[in-house]
């Protein structure tokens, strides 16, 4: 919703959004029938799925676009299609894992996967230097003096774990 104090392009423009809007949809069904005739399943696009919603529950639709709370249009808007039998993917859809810990989550707990480039340099900065300008002319050889460093790095995290 924008700010208050401020209008939006249909309470500025609302011919020419509205004009806008039919080449949109008149440019959308040619796409669709160009298609058609090439045998080929176009995805169908979020703003028409918007516009099937729009149409099954226009009361229920308006609201949610005047709703001031994004969190809440947003969860109402999944909600509404759901009852509307229109199908979202991403983000709109059923959540593709299940609460953190549970089964599906991802097995690293979402940490960084990659070396923690800013603490190597931080622990190690002369042979950071001397692989920084490795990295362009020979990637193999930035790789591999790489992958030493992490394993010295870690060694020595292995060492102060033992000492204590």
């Amino acid at each position: 919703m924008p700010k208050k104090g401020f209008d939006t392009p249909r309470q500025k423009f609302p011919k020419e959004l509205d004009e806008a809007l039919k080449q949109l949809a008149e440019a959308e069904k040619k796409v669709a029938e160009l298609a058609k005739k090439a045998k080929v399943e176009l995805p169908e696009s979020n703003e028409s799925k918007l516009r099937q919603i729009q149409a099954k529950k226009p009361a229920e639709f308006a609201k949610l676009v005047n709703e001031e709370d994004f969190r809440k249009a947003f969860m109402g808007l999944r909600d509404l299609a759901q009852e509307a039998g229109v199908e979202f993917g991403g983000m709109m859809g059923p959540r593709q894992r299940g609460p953190r810990g549970a089964e599906g989550a991802r097995p690293d707990g979402g940490r960084r996967r990659g070396p923690d480039m800013g603490k190597l340099r931080r622990m190690y900065p002369e042979e950071m230097k001397k692989l920084e300008a490795l990295r362009r002319e020979d990637p193999a050889a930035f790789r591999k003096g790489l992958t030493e460093l992490m394993k010295k790095a870690q060694e020595q995290k292995s060492e102060a774990g033992q000492k204590k």
